[in-house]
């Protein structure tokens, strides 16, 4: 029987890559007076969002589309009472680019549709049907004429059946205030058909508080009084809170009041944000009325980066609806605006990694500078964060603020380097002890002027025992600074770019034996994702090429990576800084860890030798077995494995 269990082993994990695997629940921080129970959920810059049942369990899951224009996808693994919403593999993941999309069944075939922004010419609509394992594009929108059907690009449009007939009909802003209606007028060769009615729909223009400005704008139709039509709620670029527009009508025949517009909603508690507020609508707490969502995508406001998921609570009825403020961060994220750059370091000696943030900026004080934040740990066995400093170092550190801790003079305790927006390096040492720090500021590292974005990052790389620094940056290089002096006495000799690193930008490197070899590969943040360069030098002397093997995930934009143990379970942890301002968590198998057990031992070698004796296939993903990385496999893999599990 172990025979036949350890076959199966084999044949399910010889087929595995190197692994990421997306950790939810796995921090709680305390955050001034709020508690974030899923803080590692990436934040929200500007998202447009959507409500869908994908998995059909009865709840309302919820996908976004933020400034990045990839997707996210947050699966309700609560009830249809009682939500409860983790970040999940993307069943839309192979589809980026757009600025706004829209989910429903539009061909009544059981299987959702997709209609998007066209990635082509921004003003056109793509329809995509879903085959049951991804989105399939079939054709641009179309009218009854042949023509494509026509969207502003900075429009956020919708689809509702405003006459009753069973299918969708489609409504866009114009930037003049007014709105087009497309009529359904059914299907051909499986999408949707259009018919265009009006520009001018119902005689309705928007205009900004001034009267005088017209806007973007982001609308939804929601029945909002109960009286079985549609009513019209709007966010526009010059309004902070959201026009409603009553349907006098009926579910057949709308009628628009022009006289009694709604101009700041909720009534009882008007949304005030920095404009542009995305209105959705959801019950995601089983009481049969309607909870209003706002997601703000950007006005003539203040930049709005954070506190921008609103939630508020219809305590109403259906007919008369009441809606009381509950958040403005409803996925509980920790979201500090954009570009954060995470590092754990045990700062106090007490056996647990506290967490520090490097900031991009924050409005909060003038002048815009950016801060760095201190978490520490409460030292619980689930992994517990509480804000102890806000404003660690104080106001005006700089700008894009990128810490590294190392004890760079050998005295037993951290220092602390810190990249910024100039491309300079500043130098904070720890005159304190490893319980309690007192960092002194000692300026600038030398004449290092990198242009914009320093990411520094420390390792010995030669192996002489002191720590030699590397620098990203905004154009893409990393620069390589070789510590002449000792592990006492830093002295950086003049910089090198390291070969082999191109056609990039925004650079953060993380060093870290990944394959077990002794010896430092790169973990690599940049503009567009992150990379992994294999180290196939040695100790002495570094070699590094690009891992094209591995089908890495897309994280999001302007990803800074951090990678340790986090609770001590021997897994490697990666958690993510990226542009919107938030974090991800992840999980990295080891290499060899052909079963994905977190432990390297013989039935790993049994793996790659049946894979060798098989004479694998081609096709078959040797990425997590490819000890040496040669993209072979053979017998100097099993030797390479072997060594490191003796060892």
């Amino acid at each position: 029987m172990i025979y036949k269990y350890i076959y199966m082993l084999i044949l399910f994990g010889y087929l595995l890559s190197l692994d990421f695997t997306l950790q939810n629940n796995s921090a709680t921080i305390n955050l001034d007076d709020n508690v974030l129970y899923q803080p590692f959920t990436g934040g929200n810059n500007y998202p447009r969002i959507s409500w869908f049942d994908w998995d059909s369990d009865g709840d309302s899951d919820l996908f976004i589309l933020d400034e990045d224009l990839h997707f996210r996808y947050f699966e309700n693994i609560g009830t249809s009472f009682n939500h409860e919403f983790i970040l999940a593999p993307n069943p839309i993941n192979s589809l980026n680019g757009m600025n706004w999309f829209y989910l429903n069944d539009f061909n009544n075939d059981g299987l959702v549709d997709l209609i998007t922004q066209s990635t082509i010419d921004p003003t056109h609509v793509m329809f995509f049907v879903y085959n049951g394992v991804e989105f399939e594009y079939l054709s641009i929108v179309l009218q009854d004429n042949g023509n494509p059907v026509i969207c502003s690009e900075v429009m956020t449009p919708t689809f509702a059946d405003i006459d009753s007939d069973g299918d969708l009909d489609f409504f866009s802003g114009n930037i003049n205030g007014t709105v087009n209606f497309y009529k359904n007028i059914g299907m051909n060769n499986g999408f949707p058909v259009f018919e265009f009615i009006t520009s001018y729909w119902e005689d309705i223009i928007i205009v900004g508080p001034s009267r005088e400005r017209h806007g973007a704008s982001a609308i939804q139709f929601i029945d909002l009084d109960g009286d079985q039509d549609l009513d019209l709620a709007w966010g526009d670029y010059f309004q902070r809170s959201l026009y409603i527009i009553w349907n006098i009508g009926t579910n057949q025949v709308a009628d628009m009041d022009q006289e009694n517009f709604v101009y700041q909603f909720p009534i009882n508690d008007p949304i005030y944000t920095s404009g542009q507020n995305m209105p959705s609508f959801a019950d995601l707490d089983g009481d049969n009325d309607m909870d209003l969502y706002i997601t703000v995508l950007g006005g003539d406001g203040p930049v709005q980066l954070n506190n921008n998921f609103l939630m508020y609570e219809n305590i109403g009825s259906i007919t008369n609806p009441t809606y009381d403020y509950r958040t403005s961060n409803f996925l509980n994220s920790l979201d500090l605006s954009s570009d954060v750059v995470p590092q754990f370091i045990d700062i106090n000696s007490d056996g647990d990694l506290d967490f520090f943030v490097g900031q991009d900026y924050t409005t909060e004080t003038s002048p815009t500078m950016g801060r760095l934040h201190y978490f520490s740990n409460d030292g619980f066995e689930h992994l517990t964060l509480t804000l102890n400093d806000s404003e660690f170092l104080g106001q005006e550190i700089g700008l894009s603020l990128a810490p590294e801790f190392i004890d760079i003079d050998n005295d037993n305790d951290n220092d602390l380097f810190i990249g910024d927006y100039n491309g300079k390096i500043k130098f904070y040492r720890n005159d304190g002890d490893s319980i309690n720090f007192n960092f002194i500021d000692q300026g600038y590292v030398g004449d290092i002027d990198l242009g914009f974005f320093s990411i520094p990052e420390f390792c010995d790389i030669d192996n002489d025992n002191d720590y030699d620094m590397f620098v990203g940056n905004y154009s893409g290089e990393i620069y390589y600074f070789e510590n002449m002096g000792s592990s006492e006495n830093y002295n950086f000799s003049d910089m090198e770019v390291i070969d082999g690193i191109s056609n990039i930008s925004r650079t953060a490197p993380r060093f870290i034996d990944l394959d077990y070899d002794n010896d430092y590969d790169l973990l690599l943040g940049t503009a567009s994702g992150l990379s992994i360069y294999w180290n196939i030098g040695d100790q002495n002397n570094y070699i590094f090429f690009k891992d094209e093997c591995i089908e890495m995930p897309f994280y999001g934009y302007n990803v800074k990576p951090w990678v340790g143990d986090l609770n001590d379970n021997h897994a490697m942890d990666l958690i993510l800084g990226i542009s919107t301002g938030g974090f991800l968590h992840y999980e990295i198998s080891a290499m060899g860890d052909t079963n994905l057990d977190y432990n390297l031992d013989i039935l790993d070698i049994i793996s790659i030798v049946y894979n060798i004796v098989h004479q694998y296939s081609i096709y078959d993903s040797i990425c997590n077995i490819d000890m040496n990385h040669d993209q072979l496999l053979d017998i100097s893999d099993v030797l390479y494995l072997l060594n490191v599990i003796m060892n």
